[in-house]
């Protein structure tokens, strides 16, 4: 026990819990050290310790469990680690902030991404969409389309506070192509502008509207296109409905494949699919989706599909759809079920261009992108959060400069007459 305090002792920080965690695969256990973003592999004695440090665990167990040697040696060799590897040492006292000169620096010169709403119509009426009018953090559908007057004095505001040599427009709904007019207007005007930049646009679709000449316009130009497509028919018109509530399966499909008549040999990398997976879940409707793009035939090998679930709130119990429910039990547990379809698919895979191994690739990416560090920060960042207009702006239909499409109901920052309201951006920003 006297080897336990001794290991206390040599951790600076009483926060244990916030320190980091430990996790296990079935290629071994590790640790992972808040404070530097380091992983460690270790044996099952030292896994252990650091499993009572991070859970104030009892003691006792472990000495029931291993012999009084095993649990020094592993001791003295976390007491090193902390020595060496600077771990177990995070203490956060205040967030990481931006200095007034930093924040106008950033409004001025910075912006990488703008994103207008260039719609607020839908021709469908997805189950799941969170603009239905029982989803209380969003909007309800609209009826108003952006003007060209509108959209043109966002580009040219962006022209002006936008010092970097790539720029992204987005365009948002609603259905987007609803709007196509001001959306090829955009796309064009902004070129002629911005000659120097390399311009990258982007939007998502239901595709439903996508006739051949627009597939053929956005072609031309460097434009990157989302589509929204659930999967076999019987899936995907479960949830993803008209306005009359008749599924959207053929109107789809035949959008894709102009879509892919258009771009030809770069569908591959300028179009990508959104699946959004609904309850109830099953590993049958799972397979059931991964098989029907791998059998695509019209498809290129290795496009990227990234799987999502439901955003929470924005379907209700009685519109869960059971029509597509094969025999099997619903994935349950805490691992979302996703994850856990992908580790049972991932080692039968002999291939590296489908479904599974897209979805593979964007989980280990996460890991790989962590911020890694020799030293712990001494202040924190503000995780997942950015800084409110400084490197994309939304701007609504009537010209409002807001956070960001990813967000509700949020308070305006400006609009694009009289830009930026810095002042009460440093409000936002300076709040504990």
């Amino acid at each position: 026990m006297g080897d336990m305090k001794r290991l206390y002792n040599a951790i600076p920080v009483k926060n244990y819990k916030s320190l980091g965690t430990v996790f296990e695969t079935t290629s071994g256990l590790y640790v992972y050290d808040t404070g530097t973003g380091k992983v460690f592999s270790c044996n099952e004695v030292t896994y252990n310790l650091f499993k009572i440090i991070f859970s104030g665990g009892d003691t006792n167990e472990i000495y029931e469990k291993y012999s009084a040697q095993e649990i020094n040696k592993s001791i003295s060799e976390i007491i090193e680690m902390i020595q060496k590897e600077n771990i177990l040492q995070a203490s956060y006292s205040e967030f990481d902030r931006e200095t007034d000169f930093e924040l106008e620096a950033i409004y001025n010169y910075s912006l990488q991404s703008l994103i207008l709403e260039v719609t607020q119509k839908c021709n469908f009426r997805c189950k799941y969409c969170i603009y239905h009018s029982f989803n209380e953090y969003y909007r309800n559908y609209g009826l108003q389309d952006m003007n060209w007057e509108t959209a043109k004095k966002a580009i040219d505001y962006v022209s002006r506070h936008s010092g970097e040599k790539e720029l992204s427009i987005a365009f948002y709904g609603g259905e987007p192509l609803i709007n196509y007019d001001v959306m090829k207007k955009t796309i064009e005007y902004s070129e002629m502008v911005m000659p120097k930049k390399t311009l990258i646009f982007a939007f998502t679709t239901n595709l439903s509207l996508m006739t051949l000449e627009k597939a053929k316009f956005f072609a031309k130009h460097n434009c990157y296109i989302m589509c929204s497509l659930d999967g076999p028919k019987i899936i995907h018109d479960a949830y993803r409905v008209d306005i009359k509530g008749d599924g959207t399966f053929n109107k789809v499909i035949e959008g894709l494949k102009n879509l892919l008549i258009a771009f030809g040999d770069r569908a591959k990398t300028h179009i990508k699919f959104n699946v959004v997976i609904c309850p109830p879940y099953s590993r049958k409707k799972l397979d059931a989706i991964k098989e029907f793009f791998d059998k695509l035939d019209y498809l290129p090998a290795g496009i990227d599909i990234k799987y999502s679930y439901v955003e929470s709130g924005s379907l209700r119990k009685e519109d869960i759809d059971y029509t597509y429910f094969p025999e099997g039990e619903d994935i349950i547990g805490d691992v979302p079920p996703i994850d856990i379809w992908l580790t049972e698919e991932l080692p039968k895979q002999s291939s590296d261009q489908n479904v599974i191994f897209t979805l593979a690739r964007d989980a280990l990416a996460r890991v790989h992108k962590r911020f890694l560090l020799d030293h712990p920060c001494e202040k924190m960042k503000r995780n997942g959060c950015c800084i409110p207009g400084g490197r994309r702006i939304y701007v609504d239909i009537k010209g409002n400069i807001a956070l960001c499409e990813r967000v509700g109901k949020s308070p305006s920052l400006g609009n694009i007459n009289k830009g930026i309201d810095l002042e009460q951006v440093k409000r936002y920003v300076s709040a504990p």
